[in-house]
């Protein structure tokens, strides 16, 4: 599966990765000390909780190469021909409501007003233009959308 990312926030997202693998090597590098702290192995409560933290710590440094390794760049539009894609702002009627989402790459997203492109209302956002209702199922739930605008994101609103 394909992961979005912009250039900046891949190289964020790099340095996340670097973090994880540098306090992995620290982890390590006491790995000795604790050892050596205890009588035996198996009565040493220090060497468990390390054993734990380095498989904690394996599986996340694991994950983000996974996430790593299924990145694809992508630039945000500067303009738009009125489809919702990555890098737009939509202004909708979500049951009624007037709403406004930014659909934004992989780690550019706040959870409020800037969302994932593959959460839930951005995935039923995306392809669709401004052309009427559309119902659509969010989280198990039949929601009426209209798309009421669609605009690239400006420069000074991006995340960088």
């Amino acid at each position: 599966m394909t992961i979005y990312f912009t250039k900046e926030s891949l190289g964020e997202y790099k340095k996340t990765v670097t973090g994880l693998e540098n306090k992995l090597r620290k982890i390590q590098a006491t790995s000795q000390e604790v050892v050596e702290s205890g009588d035996c192995w198996h009565d040493n409560a220090g060497y468990d909780l390390l054993i734990e933290d380095l498989r904690v710590q394996n599986r996340r440094l694991n994950d983000a190469h996974k996430l790593l390794n299924e990145a694809k760049i992508i630039e945000y539009p500067s303009s738009v021909d009125e489809t919702v894609v990555i890098g737009t702002r939509a202004t909708i009627s979500l049951d009624g409501v007037r709403r406004e989402y930014e659909i934004v790459a992989y780690g550019d997203e706040d959870g409020k007003t800037r969302i994932l492109y593959s959460s839930p209302i951005a995935a039923a956002l995306i392809g669709h233009k401004i052309d009427g209702d559309f119902e659509a199922n969010i989280n198990g739930k039949l929601r009426e959308i209209e798309i009421l605008k669609i605009e690239p994101l400006k420069k000074n609103n991006r995340q960088t």
